[in-house]
């Protein structure tokens, strides 16, 4: 698995409804399933930039463009939600990382020792 796919499986589980409740949809390819998908599609993006990885789209991001259009043209402010949306999960997910990355109190016992 590559970090973007690893980006965009951490994405989705921002999603879930004890984090930031997005809604995932009912069945592939309904209008929340999309978003969801171009949530987790930029947020993978924006989360590699941050933390100095390239990422790449995936192969199955394409089949979605179409309908991505579609929600644009539908809804002028589809693209500000989706947005917003992206940065509330990569918000999540760089506080998450901040949080992982602080030094132990002395005298701490290593997570692997206990």
């Amino acid at each position: 698995m590559t970090l973007s796919e690893i980006s965009d499986k951490v994405t989705h589980s921002t999603g879930h409804a004890e984090r930031l409740n997005r809604p995932f949809g009912a069945c592939y390819r309904d209008a929340d399933y999309i978003r969801e998908e171009l949530v987790a599609e930029l947020t993978a993006a924006l989360c590699g930039a941050m933390l100095g990885f390239a990422t790449t789209p995936r192969e199955e991001s394409a089949a979605y463009i179409k309908d991505w259009l579609a929600e644009f043209h539908k809804e002028p402010t589809y693209l500000f939600d989706i947005l917003t949306d992206v940065n509330r999960a990569a918000r999540m997910i760089s506080e998450r990382l901040a949080c992982e990355q602080e030094p132990a109190p002395p005298g701490a016992i290593p997570a692997e020792a206990a």
